[in-house]
């Protein structure tokens, strides 16, 4: 099948009121997607943007409710394509809670899995899962998706791998076709978490010094939202039935320390203060590289690591940063 499922039938945004979700959207509007079902926990926020427009019915929906079912297969059914974006994005939120993290986001993801086989089995599925899900990796080289063994070293990503061996065996028992996305960091306007936006926030605030977390020889494959969308809708339209799985990252991978220093340029050269782990927190994944080359050969271009920072980095110093509350919390905590 070689049909764009994005312009024949309704698309399902699950998380539309995130960061990548609220992003996903507003490109499928721009590129003329007939209907789309925003499907949030909440009302208001970023799923208020699109209120005046006929073509997105905004659900609210709590995902994680098993009282909730009823309402995800109203949601779910007939669509063309359902993008599946709704998580906690807290990798150290496993530290504090054991399980249940994991416990939440599989449920959630067997919802999903079993809402799509039974009222919708012929759309494509596309998943947001992690590069967390890898772990620590031995070699030197960037990640491809055939490397392993899978080992998170947070809730997290254990979450992560569970969801997507679940999808897997979906695919195989009921033919559900699907797509797994295995995000490096993503960055831009709206994000409110992560290395990024807590040293743009001190900017903001007006920080005599940059402080961060860890040692600064952190590596991440970053990749910017704009990006990072069109890699769902690159692999939303590749035929199916299928299940694949592509890495999304910028070329390279980038340093905390190019990071930091990128951001007290842009400050004028503010001082940068550094930390002493290799680990920013519990669960943190010292070096990350992802290799792309899978999702390249689709014809998805996502620049640099570097360059994607440099994009985010902009963004946020233009519409400013609110950190969550639990953002905020752990960088008292590791500071203390």
């Amino acid at each position: 099948m070689n049909t764009d499922v994005l312009r024949t039938g309704p698309v399902v945004v699950l998380g539309a009121g995130g960061f990548i979700g609220a992003r996903l959207v507003s490109e499928l509007l721009t590129h003329g997607c007939p209907e789309i079902r925003a499907v949030d926990r909440t009302a208001g926020g970023r799923m208020s943007a699109w209120s005046a427009d006929p073509r997105v019915r905004a659900h609210t929906v709590d995902l994680v409710d098993p009282r909730a079912a009823d309402r995800l297969a109203e949601v779910i059914a007939g669509a063309s394509c359902v993008v599946h974006l709704a998580a906690s994005t807290a990798m150290d939120r496993g530290v504090l809670d054991g399980g249940a993290e994991i416990v939440e986001a599989a449920r959630l993801d067997l919802a999903i899995a079993d809402a799509v086989r039974n009222f919708s089995r012929s759309a494509v599925l596309v998943f947001a899962s992690s590069s967390a899900v890898y772990g620590r990796l031995a070699s030197e080289r960037a990640c491809a998706e055939e490397d392993g063994p899978l080992r998170p070293i947070s809730a997290y990503g254990a979450a992560k791998v569970a969801g997507e061996s679940m999808l897997s065996s979906y695919h195989e028992l009921f033919g559900l076709d699907v797509r797994v996305l295995r995000f490096g960091t993503v960055l831009g306007a709206g994000l409110d978490r992560g290395v990024v936006p807590a040293l743009v926030r001190q900017v903001l605030d007006g920080a005599a010094e940059l402080s961060v977390l860890g040692d600064g020889t952190q590596q991440r494959s970053f990749v910017h939202v704009d990006d990072a969308v069109r890699a769902i809708s690159t692999t939303a339209r590749t035929p199916g039935p299928r299940f694949e799985v592509y890495n999304v990252a910028g070329e390279g991978s980038t340093s905390v320390a190019q990071v930091a220093a990128l951001v007290a340029e842009e400050a004028g050269g503010k001082p940068v203060r550094y930390g002493t782990r290799k680990q920013g927190w519990a669960g943190d994944i010292p070096v990350v590289r992802l290799d792309a080359s899978r999702l390249r050969a689709l014809g998805w271009h996502g620049g640099s690591s570097l360059d994607a920072v440099r994009r985010g980095v902009a963004d946020l110093l233009r519409t400013g940063v609110e950190l969550r509350e639990d953002e905020l919390n752990r960088r008292r905590e590791v500071r203390t």
